[in-house]
């Protein structure tokens, strides 16, 4: 919900599920819990993708670039 699906990519790097649908949560939840290999795959994918979009070089780069914008 929110800005989630904008970060999570479903399947990929986690699930995007619906606010108040607790069956595909329970669902993903116990999927989680039993596959080792799932578990691993999105983590893994996950913690690309943050070293490649969320470290501090790149978020003072992009602020400084909407700082930029801003006064041009």
């Amino acid at each position: 919900s929110g800005g989630m699906p904008e970060i999570i990519k479903n399947d990929v790097n986690g699930y995007v599920i619906r606010v108040r649908d607790a069956e595909p949560l329970a669902e993903r939840c116990v999927r989680l819990l039993t596959d080792e290999p799932l578990r691993r795959r999105l983590g893994d994918t996950g913690q690309q993708m943050v070293k490649e979009h969320f470290t501090v070089d790149r978020m003072v780069a992009d602020h400084l670039a909407v700082y930029q914008q801003c006064l041009a």
